[in-house]
């Protein structure tokens, strides 16, 4: 299965982060937490990323990090972070959350993807 990262499409920060990871690996497939792959899984919430892969279902700053992981960069640096307890990194995980549309913006409308992009896009 390859993996799917769901999204808040709404997010300034949320839609930069996907575009970096794209630019970075073929790996992943990408879907809005609004949309109808989301239904399908039935994902609890709206309010954190959520990956899915061959492993399970991690949401919050693990699939964050696994997800930075899988880009190739700073392979080291991402591994070391998993040291820290998952619910201080999940403490600051949310911190974000509650900022992110002060300092990243909202989008009116979910991230459209180019048609260079839609192969990787699910609704």
């Amino acid at each position: 299965m390859r993996p799917i990262i769901f999204f808040d499409g709404y997010c300034g920060l949320c839609n930069k982060f996907i575009t970096y990871v794209q630019k970075r690996t073929d790996t992943f497939l990408f879907a809005p937490l609004t949309g109808k792959t989301a239904k399908h899984y039935h994902l609890p919430s709206t309010e954190t990323i959520v990956l899915i892969d061959d492993v399970g279902i991690h949401t919050k700053s693990t699939a964050v990090l696994r997800i930075l992981y899988q880009t190739g960069k700073l392979k080291p640096l991402w591994s070391v972070l998993f040291i820290i307890p998952r619910f201080i990194r999940d403490a600051l995980y949310w911190l974000i959350t509650k900022i992110r549309y002060k300092v990243f913006g909202k989008q009116r409308s979910c991230r459209t993807p180019t048609k260079a992009e839609k192969e990787r896009f699910l609704p």
